[in-house]
């Protein structure tokens, strides 16, 4: 009874002035909080009592979990769902675990061969599912004796070659197989250094379905009379990079004439980047070629282009890094929808403003929709082929254009785009910091560092053109593009304010904008912002409505977001093996590459 009292009754209430002061109670209130306290106390005891049980049977019971846990995970990993999947469609999980921006490695710590490390059962699944082992990249080595590491690149070679064989002979089926070879360009190899890899890939040619060369010369010559007239009948797609040296480039030209890649009758997708004058001299089945990429790495003449133009009939796509040499091409490309283009910098200088914008005024494109072009010579040859099209230009690809205002008049001239992709590259010639000490190289960088200088402020009026119009030729605005449904903004270097982000997207997913026909409702947008994570989060706040109605929203903030590294699922009941010591391209032996 006492308790309630000092709580609610009238010895509480007594004692409530006295509460949070100093004032020494009476000897006769004294008396009255020891009778009042005494139950309260023995409850208070009773309860830490209690407490102090309840805390030594909780650490008894955390043991015993601790210890249950360890016996039982081991057994419990047994019955995991993984290990229960069925093969077909562990196969498709595996499948999925490969690459998909380039072909898988020999490296013991990447699909394919990762696969093989988790399990025997995992093992004999991925061995015997033919498809993860139909692509294979493949770089080689020197095997020359003036290598100061001629054995460990030996031993290399070796373990390759036999995986190679293994990989593309023994463990692919009859799977359609793409291969890569790729040979650096300080390598000096002997006429018979990768025989065995070259006889392998030959006696699977009925299965090429992808073949990627990047050689020496010499290497190519060779593989080229290994090849012999071995038939190619799924061969549709070819790249043939021939690594500048001193070899005789002609007699490569005569090697591949003589080899069965001419005859391959299904190649429609052709890349060459060989060093040629002119890329007609191979004799090939131009009039079949739908996908033709030329120069990728390294210009090539327009001449070149005007020739190799006249005999692709039916080009769908097609890809140019040009040398301008005042040629201009005159062809009738009825079935071109994209066309990709990029100039060789110092070809440019000097030349005429005229030809410049009427670089492809001879070349008919009535399908052209798509257009993607990098910039480091102006923008008048992108003009001029806008101006071309028509109108017809939907898809829209830009890498440093020089100046906005360059974009804008662009933009102008394509008012049915859907697509817009702008992005800012540093040429690969150039050093990644500093000026270039080859004197070739400076107009580039001149260039480059006047082009970094314009955009830091011009993201937002170009955002406005969007949704605010325009008034640069004209007193009243006109909006730019009005159909926009996907914008792509990469310029880490001239980012674009939240503000702005947030009102474009009011503007291009208001009422106005949904209501009508007339424009097009935003779909996507990727953008370089100058906001931190709290700016974003306000920005995706704000448009959520936009965001329910399904735009696709990306703001990338001005330092990159710190990944961390991904780590092997040891929660589904696996577990991962030991590090394997393998030996590298270089012929060590550490863990660098992991090639085996």
């Amino acid at each position: 009874m006492t308790a309630p009292l000092l709580e609610t009754g009238s010895v509480h209430r007594s004692f409530k002035n006295l509460f949070g002061t100093n004032t020494i109670p009476s000897h006769e209130q004294t008396n009255m909080l020891l009778s009042g306290l005494a139950e309260p106390e023995k409850t208070l005891r009773a309860t830490n009592d209690e407490a102090t049980r309840l805390q030594l049977r909780l650490s008894v019971l955390s043991a015993e979990k601790q210890h249950l846990t360890k016996i039982i995970s081991p057994y419990k990993a047994l019955i995991s769902p993984f290990r229960r999947l069925p093969n077909d469609v562990l196969r498709e999980v595996f499948l999925a675990c490969l690459p998909t921006e380039h072909n898988p490695h020999l490296d013991v710590r990447q699909a394919s061969l990762l696969l093989t490390f988790i399990s025997n059962h995992t093992r004999q699944v991925a061995l015997s599912t033919p498809r993860l082992w139909a692509a294979i990249h493949i770089p080689l080595i020197s095997q020359e004796s003036t290598s100061n590491k001629h054995r460990a690149v030996n031993r290399v070679m070796s373990k390759r070659e036999n995986a190679v064989e293994e990989w593309i002979l023994c463990r692919s089926g009859a799977c359609d197989i793409p291969v890569p070879l790729y040979e650096a360009w300080t390598e000096r190899p002997s006429a018979e250094s990768y025989k065995k890899i070259f006889e392998t890939i030959a006696s699977a040619a009925p299965r090429l379905r992808r073949l990627s060369l990047t050689l020496l010369v010499k290497s190519f010559r060779h593989f080229c009379d290994v090849l012999g007239r071995s038939t190619l009948p799924r061969l549709k797609f070819l790249t043939f990079k021939l690594v500048h040296n001193f070899d005789d480039i002609g007699s490569s030209i005569m090697a591949f004439n003589a080899s069965s890649l001419v005859t391959a009758t299904n190649l429609r997708n052709l890349c060459l980047s060989t060093g040629a004058a002119n890329y007609s001299v191979y004799n090939m089945n131009w009039a079949h070629i739908t996908d033709i990429s030329l120069g990728k790495n390294g210009a090539v003449s327009m001449t070149s282009v005007d020739s190799v133009l006249r005999l692709c009939s039916q080009l769908r796509s097609c890809a140019l890094c040009i040398d301008l040499d005042g040629a201009v091409p005159r062809a009738s490309l009825l079935h071109l929808t994209a066309l990709s283009l990029s100039f060789y910098p110092g070809a440019w200088w000097g030349l005429s403003t005229e030809y410049a914008i009427n670089i492809f005024a001879e070349v008919d494109v009535p399908a052209l929709e798509s257009v993607t072009y990098e910039d480091f010579v102006g923008p008048l040859p992108l003009l001029g082929i806008l101006q071309r099209a028509d109108e017809r230009i939907i898809h829209l690809s830009v890498t440093n254009l020089g100046k906005p205002v360059n974009l804008i008049r662009c933009l102008k001239l394509c008012p049915r785009l859907i697509a817009l992709e702008l992005e800012v590259r540093r040429p690969k010639r150039l050093p990644s910091t500093g000026v270039p000490a080859i004197d070739a190289d400076l107009e580039e960088w001149r260039a480059w560092s006047d082009y970094l200088t314009q955009w830091p402020t011009a993201g937002g009026p170009i955002f406005d053109c969007f949704t605010m119009g325009d008034n640069t030729d004209t007193p009243v605005p006109e909006k730019l593009c009005p159909k926009l449904e996907r914008l792509s903004y990469r310029l880490a270097h001239g980012p674009v304010s939240c503000a702005t982000v947030e009102r474009f997207i009011r503007g291009k997913c208001g009422l106005a904008a949904i209501q009508t026909n007339r424009y097009g409702v935003l779909r996507e947008l990727v953008a370089h912002v100058d906001g931190g994570e709290t700016e974003i989060r306000q920005v995706r706040e704000s448009v959520a409505e936009a965001l329910l109605a399904g735009l696709s929203l990306t703001l990338i903030p001005p330092l990159p977001l710190t990944v961390k590294p991904a780590r092997f699922p040891t929660d589904i009941g696996l577990h991962p093996k030991p590090r394997m010591e393998v030996l590298d391209d270089d012929g060590d032996d550490n863990d660098n590459n992991g090639d085996a």
